[in-house]
């Protein structure tokens, strides 16, 4: 996906929020579609404020002003309170063997060639017949990790996610990051997965190893990112799950699983209409 330059900046409260008027009918249907993302004033606007009124970060910058900027987005995001988090698997293995995990801190797109992640990404790909939508390597930002999941040894890589933390200062050393630790006097503290893809289905798995670790890094949410299609209604199967619906965090699995099953069954614009 490239880059979109956005226009049509107006402030609300301590942000931008930043619109692209992408696409519309009006001679057959009335349908408007429009883009919008939110750019902060971080000496003003407090990450806990985008985050409990749904925004996370964006994966990729957008040219705003002539200068490549972070920004947040608004979608059906997922997150797991990790004070109600209790963990679903005894034993994390793959056909008899333990998973490991590592965290890792490559600080620019080509310091993740080496790790193998980009051929895994492939056949990810290829495995879930998805479309490859956007490049999880292109852009590194300062928030970014990535955990990774092999058997054995660091060659026997079976999965890996890409990792942000929220509230949070960075320790480096020769441009290496060391030790993350959270900024003091922010709460709540939020990690969220932004790519989560494996060459075996682990999904739920790693998912499991991904809430504890993210418990013991004392993390007060983890968020799952977007929650659309069949393909998301895993990430509700954990105690703690809740659901932005745009006004509101919602504990309701049953109305979140409708919604993914009804997201998977629309193929038209007469059905987008139509949905309820």
């Amino acid at each position: 996906m490239q880059s979109t330059s956005f226009n049509n900046l107006n402030t609300v409260n301590s942000m931008e929020l930043i619109f692209n008027h992408r696409f519309g009918r009006v001679e057959q249907q009335d349908l408007v579609v429009c883009d919008m993302v939110a750019l902060p004033d971080h000496e003003l606007q407090d990450e806990t404020d985008m985050l409990e009124t749904g925004w996370l970060a964006l994966d990729r910058p957008h040219k705003i002003y002539g200068k490549r900027r972070e920004v947040f987005y608004q979608s059906r995001s997922t997150r797991i309170d990790l004070n109600r988090f209790k963990r679903k698997f005894e034993a994390h293995t793959f056909e008899g063997k333990t998973i490991q995990m590592k965290e890792i801190f490559p600080r620019h797109s080509e310091d993740t060639v080496w790790t193998g992640m980009h051929q895994l990404y492939t056949q990810f790909i290829q495995r879930k017949g998805f479309r490859n939508l956007y490049n999880p390597f292109e852009h590194i930002n300062k928030r970014d990790s990535f955990l990774i999941f092999y058997l054995e040894d660091m060659g026997n890589l079976i999965g890996f996610t890409k990792i942000k933390r929220y509230h949070w200062q960075e320790h480096f050393y020769d441009d290496i990051m060391l030790t993350p630790e959270w900024a003091e006097g922010s709460e709540p503290h939020g990690i969220e997965s932004v790519m989560h893809c494996n060459t075996v289905p682990i999904s739920k798995i790693s998912m499991d190893m991904e809430l504890e670790w993210a418990k013991s890094q004392e993390a007060s949410y983890y968020y799952a990112g977007s929650g659309y299609e069949r393909s998301s209604l895993y990430k509700s199967a954990w105690n703690g799950f809740e659901w932005w619906t745009g006004t509101a965090w919602s504990r309701s699995k049953r109305e979140y699983q409708r919604l993914c099953e009804r997201d998977s069954k629309i193929k038209s614009i007469a059905d987008l209409r139509d949905a309820k």
